[in-house]
């Protein structure tokens, strides 16, 4: 029986050129907001939702947000997955 070297062929040269997803994720140009930066930008997070820095939190350590903890322990958020979940409440009744 012979072996189906364009598949191996194919597949040793996917696995070499590939990336994990974390790093494919922050090797793009992504915005990172603070928590800070958020209230300020969406006020909608707080007014009509009230979600606060603990809710922020919860939401990024479900995998709700997408971002990452900086080197001092402060929580940046992708603010576009940050504006899908905005959009995906408003339409949420």
């Amino acid at each position: 029986m012979k072996k189906n070297t364009t598949f191996n062929h194919i597949t040793l040269k996917s696995n070499t050129n590939s990336i994990s997803l974390e790093e494919h994720q922050f090797s793009s140009s992504m915005d990172l907001l603070t928590i800070n930066e958020v209230f300020e930008l969406f006020p909608i997070v707080t007014n009509q939702f009230n979600w606060n820095k603990e809710d922020l939190m919860d939401l990024f350590e479900g995998k709700l947000l997408i971002g990452k903890i900086n080197e001092i322990g402060e929580l940046l958020i992708s603010k576009q997955s940050l504006e899908k979940l905005i959009e995906y409440r408003k339409n949420v009744n």
